[in-house]
């Protein structure tokens, strides 16, 4: 009896330690005018894989363990800030500052738009070959008209990217809210994770967009516009316009280091946002937005948080994305569930009609 409550003891004391080093991490990012700032990076120093970014609102939510790590909070127009986690509550306010893109003297550091897209080309393979990517991904879809609200969807997974089509996924949770009578009917029907399946788009080895494609370079006009201090590291800021298709346009956020892509903006067939970051020599996902009408009016945003994780997942996954029912898979959309887990907060826009 004593041995048993002797191991008791130490359970519980050990349980108590590692609950005192948990923190869930709450707050808002604002600048001195104390205006939100949407879609800053957030990350651990040491383990840039660990992270997450605040909502239109300015707001992030970070389970975390307590420690000497320091937090980043990284946004391209705003100086880079860190903060020591071992001196955080569970609720911050953080101020940033405005940062002013600086145009590069090309001529005294010989540096040329040409060299430097001919150099991100030569180095692609080598900066994000990350095969095989194991993520644990956070996602939001959020449809609807400009006049009404149809449908929020919100998703946690793990993820297996390969180069193939071999890759597959594990959904741990899923909650699902429709808000017309369109939706309210789809969903009781058969609705099926279509808008889900184009995450697939967003593993760059597999679908790459065009202007990141080598023998693509002579179809598309370049134009070196500034450098810029993102996640602590300096980036060529290049505009690009295709010469055959007007819509397709956007701006590259190139690493001065190793000439890898940190950032891409992609308008084709829908517009796109990519934040990479970068972590044991390889560039991964960090966070993919996306926004595209469909034939029938309705416009789909979605927005894909991706933590890397290097154990590889133990279990088969499901390869399909889009023919899979999603009824199995509904949950409370104020299932506590979401508070232990890294997530992007609802903006308050939202808010006001759950």
């Amino acid at each position: 009896m004593k041995i048993y409550f002797i191991y008791l003891i130490l359970y519980l004391s050990i349980s108590m330690s590692f609950a005192e080093n948990k923190i869930i991490l709450q707050g808002q990012i604002t600048n001195i005018d104390d205006s939100p700032i949407a879609y800053v990076n957030i990350f651990l120093k040491e383990n840039p894989s660990i992270g997450t970014t605040s909502n239109e609102d300015g707001k992030f939510h970070l389970p975390l363990e307590k420690n000497n790590q320091m937090l980043v909070f990284s946004h391209i127009y705003y100086k880079t800030k860190e903060i020591d986690i071992k001196n955080l509550n569970d609720s911050i306010q953080v101020i940033l500052e405005k940062q002013y893109i600086s145009l590069p003297e090309i001529t005294a550091k010989s540096i040329t738009t040409t060299s430097i897209m001919n150099e991100f080309y030569n180095n692609f393979d080598i900066n994000h070959s990350v095969e095989p990517a194991n993520y644990n991904v956070f996602t939001r879809i959020v449809s609807g008209t400009e006049h009404e609200l149809e449908m929020i969807e919100e998703y946690y997974m793990n993820l297996h990217h390969t180069q193939s089509h071999n890759s597959t996924r594990e959904l741990i949770k899923c909650r699902i809210k429709p808000y017309s009578k369109k939706a309210k009917k789809e969903l009781e029907k058969s609705y099926r994770f279509i808008n889900l399946s184009k995450m697939v788009s967003d593993n760059m080895q597999k679908y790459r967009e065009d202007v990141l494609i080598k023998r693509n370079e002579k179809n598309f006009r370049f134009q070196l516009t500034g450098i810029s201090s993102e996640d602590g590291r300096e980036t060529y800021i290049i505009k690009y316009k295709s010469i055959t298709d007007t819509t397709n346009n956007g701006v590259l956020h190139i690493d001065k280091e190793n000439f890898g892509l940190s950032f891409g903006s992609f308008n084709q067939f829908e517009n796109k946002n990519t934040d990479l970051i970068y972590f044991k020599n390889k560039w991964y996902l960090k966070r993919v937005s996306t926004q595209f009408t469909n034939l029938i009016g309705t416009t789909v945003n979605r927005v894909s948080l991706y933590n890397n994780t290097n154990p590889p997942l133990k279990k088969s996954l499901n390869k399909d994305f889009g023919v899979e029912k999603a009824k199995a898979y509904i949950g409370d959309i104020n299932d506590d569930f979401w508070l232990n887990y890294t997530h992007i907060p609802l903006p308050k826009k939202y808010i006001k009609i759950n």
